[in-house]
């Protein structure tokens, strides 16, 4: 079996203490000791030199590492912030002609539509239907103020041709 190096003694002691040391390089203690203790002040200076410098490198390792994540999300933060601006207006632009509108997107004409419910449908079915669609649409859960407009103004609409007076504003 090869002996370790002075560098390699000093550094189980300093992970570990002497019991890890000794159970780390597979010495006795008494080598150990002996090895320390006979070491020239110079061997020990080298030797601590070296650990110092591998410290220094293992934190500019970690600090670069932290940079890098740093920047990461910095990055992804700044895209999260114009992938959320892309999708507000992609929800909020008006269908193109020619096209059939995405759900939710019917035409202003047909309050029905918007709410997802027959022209005839009762008042009870009426307010269920705008509660679940307000529901997924407010704004404070993430929706849209067009879509929640669209849906009040069918609502609206809706309760007045089924003899529901408009309320005053």
């Amino acid at each position: 079996m090869q002996h370790p190096t002075l560098y390699e003694i000093i550094k189980a002691f300093q992970q570990a203490g002497i019991e890890g040391a000794v159970r780390a390089l597979g010495l006795a203690r008494r080598t150990v000791v002996q090895r320390l203790a006979t070491a020239s002040a110079d061997d020990l200076k080298t030797a601590y030199q070296r650990l110092l410098w591998d410290q220094q490198r293992a934190m500019q390792e970690l600090e670069y590492r932290v940079r890098q994540l740093d920047a990461e999300r910095g990055r992804l933060q700044h895209e999260n912030a114009g992938l959320r601006a892309k999708l507000r207006e992609v929800r909020d632009r008006p269908p193109r002609r020619g096209r059939r509108a995405p759900p939710g997107r019917q035409a202003a004409d047909d309050p029905a539509a918007v709410l997802y419910v027959s022209p005839q449908a009762p008042l009870e079915v009426i307010e269920a239907a705008f509660r679940a669609l307000a529901k997924q649409y407010h704004p404070d859960r993430g929706g849209s103020t067009v879509q929640m407009q669209r849906l009040n103004l069918a609502r609206e609409q809706l309760l007045h041709r089924n003899g529901r007076p408009r309320a005053q504003m």
